[in-house]
């Protein structure tokens, strides 16, 4: 597009017969310049634009990148938050709606580890003991990839 502006405006005798054509009777030499000034008045708000939308979505994915790389390692505490206006609420909503539950089921699993272990002081036997033993620290290394 912006390649056939150009070529047109460059080439006056082209310009002289696409006015000639549809019958427009207005002099080069006013329309020219003010053709000019506009389309430079165009490029720059689009580039404006570009430049403020660019923003509202490649901010919000770095930080979502860097939020879920962190959730990745293990740090379910965190809250994803974005700026108001910012694009993809509904992304982090729906992350939170995650991390939330996932938290939940950490917390069951916490419980888990605090029965196993009253169970495993309160066991006499041996063998029964040791499988209770067993069993709570698997979950106790598991809770304790995790930090809530």
């Amino acid at each position: 597009m912006i390649s056939f502006v150009l070529l047109v405006f460059t080439n006056k005798t082209m310009l002289a017969k696409m006015l000639e054509m549809f019958d427009v009777e207005v002099p080069y030499q006013l329309f020219f310049p003010s053709l000019i000034v506009a389309a430079a008045i165009g490029l720059i708000i689009v580039g404006i634009l570009a430049l403020f939308i660019s923003h509202r979505i490649a901010g919000p994915l770095y930080r979502l990148k860097r939020e879920i790389r962190e959730i990745g390692e293990g740090d379910f505490s965190k809250v994803i938050t974005l700026r108001k206006n910012d694009e993809f609420q509904d992304l982090a909503e729906v992350l939170n709606d995650a991390l939330e539950k996932t938290r939940q089921r950490l917390a069951s699993l916490e419980e888990v580890k605090k029965s196993l272990e009253e169970i495993e002081r309160k066991c006499s036997r041996g063998k029964m003991k040791s499988k209770v033993k067993e069993v709570r620290s698997t979950v106790e290394e598991i809770c304790s990839n995790f930090k809530m």
